[in-house]
Formats: C-alpha cells, structure tokens, sequence
C-alpha cells in the first residue's frame, strides 16, 4: 500500500504510515489512536493545558521522517517555524489534520463539516465585535436610536452564534480534532 503525503514546506511532505503510529501515539504517552486522540482532545479542550510546543514539533517530527529519515528535533522545528511564518497558526493546524485526513486518523467529510462550521462560527463572532464597536460608537455621540438598533442585531447574532456553538455534531467521533465544541 502505498503512503499518502501530504505537502509541507520547502519541498517537505507530512506522512503517517501505520508505521508511524507507535511513535506519533508516544508523543502524548499513549499506545492506541482511540487513547491519543483522547489526550489530544483533553490537552486541547476547553480546560486542558494544550499541548506544548515540544509535543507539537514532535508530532510534526514524526510526520516528517517518512520524507526526511532521521530528522532531527531541531531540524523539524525549523520546518514547523517556517511554515508558521508563511501561513499562520490556523493553517499549521490544518495542514496537520490533513495530514491525519490523508493516513486515515480522521474523516474527511467529519473535517470539512467543522472546518465550515468553524469559518460560520469565526464569521458571526467577527460580525458581532463590529456590531459591539458600533454600539460602543453610537452611545459615545449619544444616537440612541442607532443604540436600540444595534442592540437588536446583536441579540439576533448572539443568538445565531450561540446555535452554531451548541448545535450537536454528528456521530461525534474521538479522532475529530477540529471539533470546536470542547474548546474555549
């Protein structure tokens, strides 16, 4: 079978063959997908500490080696750092659960499910700051009919916000890391 890589960086392509997974589970001291997703969804949770930016260069470090054998720590956090310079942290995040997509840790339908409710849910939240900061405007020139017209828009967007944060996802699965409803 072959193994399916995902581009990287600087030529450089992510993988994780069913080989790799002893090692990539290692990274959060666990020794099945079930148990590190686990872990992972604590760490990354609402209340977890997150993972540290050791483990996250490790888990990269891991999906690197198939490409780059006997990549080095440090030479893995070079990649991580460039990467992350060109495209941020949310495509750093992304590009890694791609990479779970292409080895089979994830669901791709379930994936793209959340990352669409993820862009909604970014959308209305960005939406309701400028409709804050307007009704912060209006109250300072003393416009209270635009004060009372704003307060109706954003009770309707805090209203759409809060049904996409709590609407329930489907067949909620362990290995669906950018499930946003354990998250802050």
């Amino acid at each position: 079978m072959a193994v399916i890589k995902t581009d990287f960086i600087n030529g450089a392509s992510l993988s994780y063959p069913i080989t790799s997974f002893p090692d990539l589970f290692a990274v959060l001291n666990q020794t099945t997908k079930r148990k590190f997703f686990e872990e992972l969804y604590r760490l990354e949770g609402k209340d977890g500490e997150g993972l540290t930016p050791e483990q996250q260069i490790r888990i990269f470090q891991v999906g690197l080696s198939t490409d780059i054998p006997g990549i080095t720590y440090e030479q893995a956090a070079g990649y991580v750092q460039d990467y992350l310079s060109q495209y941020g942290d949310q495509a750093l995040i992304f590009k890694l659960v791609d990479a779970f997509v292409d080895a089979g840790l994830n669901d791709r339908d379930k994936v793209n499910k959340n990352r669409e409710r993820e862009v909604k849910r970014q959308a209305l939240a960005d939406e309701l700051e400028k409709l804050q900061d307007a009704k912060n405007e209006a109250y300072i020139k003393q416009q209270w009919d635009k004060v009372n017209e704003l307060n109706d828009k954003i009770s309707k967007a805090s209203d759409e916000l809060i049904e996409v944060v709590t609407e329930p996802t489907e067949n909620k699965d362990v290995s669906d890391p950018l499930d946003q409803t354990t998250q802050a």
